[in-house]
């Protein structure tokens, strides 16, 4: 009996100082590395609020597969018209072929397209273009390594 007991005691003991952890140690800081070019967008935009939920003003890159967006990123909408919007959007692949300042649907499907960068512009180390009509700005593409 005593030896059934001091059994079950070592197997008890083991359980309780045996741990569930699989010893990996997490870093407490998360650097994810971005690899691609930048653009820089800075303007003066107005009626970006006009637009309704369905739809966002945006920088989208697209490639020839789809015509849908493959990056994007929104315009601020909760800005006063003509305030100057500076801003960048990075990580953009070889894949992308071409550059918009566009609206897109929920589907990221391009709906009204105010200015367009194809992949000849985009080969360019430094490039500016103006945005016409939809404000007195300017456009910037940077190519980057590891931006953040």
């Amino acid at each position: 009996m005593k030896k059934c007991i001091l059994f079950f005691a070592a197997i008890w003991m083991t359980l309780c100082f045996c741990s569930c952890d699989d010893g990996r140690i997490y870093e407490k800081e998360v650097n994810i590395q971005r690899d691609g070019r930048a653009m820089k967008l800075t303007g003066r935009f107005s009626g970006i609020s006009n637009w309704t939920d369905d739809y966002s003003v945006v920088v989208a890159g697209f490639n020839d597969k789809s015509e849908y967006a493959v990056i994007t990123k929104s315009l601020p909408v909760n800005v006063t018209d003509g305030t100057d919007i500076v801003m960048t959007l990075g990580g953009i692949s070889d894949e992308v072929k071409s550059l918009k300042l566009c609206v897109i649907s929920r589907l990221r499907e391009c709906i009204v397209e105010f200015k367009t960068m194809e992949d000849e512009e985009l080969a360019a180390i430094t490039d500016t273009i103006g945005c016409g009509n939809t404000g007195r700005g300017y456009v910037q593409f940077h190519p980057v390594t590891g931006f953040r």
